[in-house]
């Protein structure tokens, strides 16, 4: 009998984060976190092993109204805080398929989304059986 490790697996491997919020009196509210990824060498039977990594983000919300029916909200933050990318030559198993460092942002109004319907699915289904009738 020979012992076989189970191709890409990890001996260890882990998320974390750490998050933060806060309302303010003037109807803004401030979001951070910090989030993690770590992962000891994956094994494979050829071409070598997957090297180890940890990659870090760092984000930051900032939601504010504008009146009664419009809210603003601004999204940025940093993915692979520490740039690490893996080099491992073409070909070869890779630990992470991260470019590097990336920075983002994103901006979502929200308006007054109207009158709600009471039985939005119930309403769907009748529409549907109705036209599938026709």
């Amino acid at each position: 009998m020979k012992e076989v490790i189970i191709d890409g697996t990890a001996h260890h491997r882990g998320n974390w984060f750490l998050t933060w919020n806060r309302g303010f009196a003037s109807g803004y509210r401030l979001s951070l976190g910090l989030y993690g990824r770590a992962s000891s060498m994956r094994y494979y039977q050829t071409n070598g092993n997957a090297k180890g990594y940890q990659i870090w983000r760092f984000t930051s919300g900032h939601e504010w109204s504008a009146g009664k029916k419009t809210t603003w909200r601004l999204d940025a933050g940093v993915d692979n805080l520490f740039n690490y990318v893996d080099r491992t030559p073409h070909g070869r198993h890779l630990g992470t398929t991260t470019p590097g460092t990336t920075v983002y942002a994103s901006l979502t109004i929200r308006f007054n989304p109207g009158k709600r319907f009471k039985n939005y699915k119930s309403n769907i289904n009748s529409t549907t059986r109705q036209h599938e009738e026709d």
